[in-house]
């Protein structure tokens, strides 16, 4: 990768040097060197995609979560858990509203349904 990048980069340069004209043999050099390399950097990102899908595929075929998780996040890094929920931000606070909230929906239809799921 760095001897293409080098060439492209010197052939540029002699394009460059030389006025940058749309013809001739220094213009198709530079042309061919800067195709040829970002090709490469293509077919690389590519593999490195294949590469990470495959990671992934064999940690899940051998049943190693861990394996799993740490190729996950090499990729994409872990993202930063939220504090702020429904605008509490303490821990109290948080579980006091989830409390709450888990009661009120967590209520029997009527007080015989609720004795009746008692025994």
């Amino acid at each position: 990768m760095s001897l293409l990048k080098e060439k492209a980069i010197a052939s540029f340069r002699l394009w460059s040097a030389l006025g940058k004209p749309r013809t001739g043999s220094e213009y198709d050099t530079m042309r061919q060197y800067k195709l040829t390399y970002k090709l490469t950097l293509r077919n690389k990102e590519s593999d490195s995609k294949d590469q990470f899908s495959d990671s992934l595929n064999d940690a899940l075929m051998c049943k190693d979560i861990n394996r799993f998780w740490q190729t996950w996040r090499s990729k994409f890094g872990r993202k930063p858990r939220s504090m702020i929920i429904d605008g509490f931000c303490e821990e109290k606070s948080i579980a006091d509203r989830f409390a709450s909230v888990f009661q009120s929906v967590c209520t029997p239809n009527t007080d015989d349904r609720h004795r009746q799921l008692l025994t």
